[in-house]
């Protein structure tokens, strides 16, 4: 059964088993979609403007049929026994047939890739929100301004991670031009088997307690540097990257900062002491 979320695209789809089936008639010139008929059928109007993106599936059964009765267009059945005026014609639709499934295949590949570009959209919107909005909420708590996305971190950062990933996955830095801060999540520690942005950014963050803004300081044998790059005033921009680590390694995940913060000296925001962070 199809989803409601399906129901333009199997209608377009409907549209094209018509015109590639038998009862359509002979084949001619005029049965060849134009490219916009081809983007039509895959992405009709409605579809395209819905923000979820539709069922693949379904996507790919129809286009799957879609390519199986262009097949069907001219059967071997038909040919046999015909007279030699007749030739020229089976030949012209033999030749359609082909095309016609050409035409099947582009429409496949083109919703697949469609398909495939809106979900990479809408995961990459998502992994977005993810790093910002911990981040964010962490920095309104001490009247300091959003941070924004920034795709040179991102990548920087994503690249970091495959780094890590392909070595073995510890908590080691960078050493790059930005802040950092790392996170790793064991496969099976507290019986959790996968960790989120939000875990590593939680975790960041609960050094909060751990800092006092009086004095500027870290308290006795106790790490705060994660939260206060977090909450760093200087820091505009954010980019984040997490990565699976292969054979049961854990979640290695990292979020590079500019500027960076944490700077020898000053406070993390307007309002703490101005003794160096220890």
């Amino acid at each position: 059964m199809a989803e409601d979320g399906d129901a333009p695209l199997l209608s377009s789809l409907s549209s094209g088993l018509l015109f590639l089936s038998p009862s359509s008639g002979s084949p001619s010139a005029r049965s060849i979609p134009s490219p916009s008929q081809l983007s039509h059928w895959c992405v009709g109007s409605s579809w395209a403007a819905r923000p979820q993106v539709p069922s693949a599936r379904a996507a790919q059964a129809g286009l799957l049929a879609l390519l199986v009765v262009s097949n069907m267009i001219i059967p071997e059945s038909h040919a046999r026994g015909v007279t030699q005026e007749s030739k020229p014609r089976i030949k012209m639709a033999r030749s359609l047939n082909s095309a016609a499934t050409l035409v099947a295949v582009l429409v496949l590949l083109l919703c697949l890739s469609s398909l495939h570009h809106d979900a990479f959209a809408q995961n990459k919107s998502s992994h977005k929100a993810a790093f910002l909005s911990p981040h964010n909420a962490a920095r309104a708590e001490v009247a300091v301004a959003n941070l924004t996305w920034n795709a040179t971190l991102a990548t920087y950062a994503r690249r970091y991670a495959a780094r890590r990933a392909a070595e073995d996955c510890k908590l080691v830095h960078s050493r790059g031009p930005y802040g950092e801060n790392i996170f790793w999540g064991s496969a099976h520690g507290g019986g959790r088997d996968e960790w989120a942005a939000a875990d590593a950014v939680a975790s960041w963050v609960k050094e909060k307690a751990s800092y006092d803004c009086e004095s500027n300081r870290c308290a006795a044998r106790r790490k705060c540097g994660h939260y206060t790059q977090v909450v760093w005033a200087g820091t505009k921009r954010l980019g984040c990257a997490a990565v699976e680590c292969g054979d049961g390694g854990g979640t290695f995940i990292i979020c590079s900062y500019d500027p960076p913060g944490n700077v020898d000296g000053k406070p993390p925001y307007p309002g703490c002491g101005r003794d160096s962070i220890v």
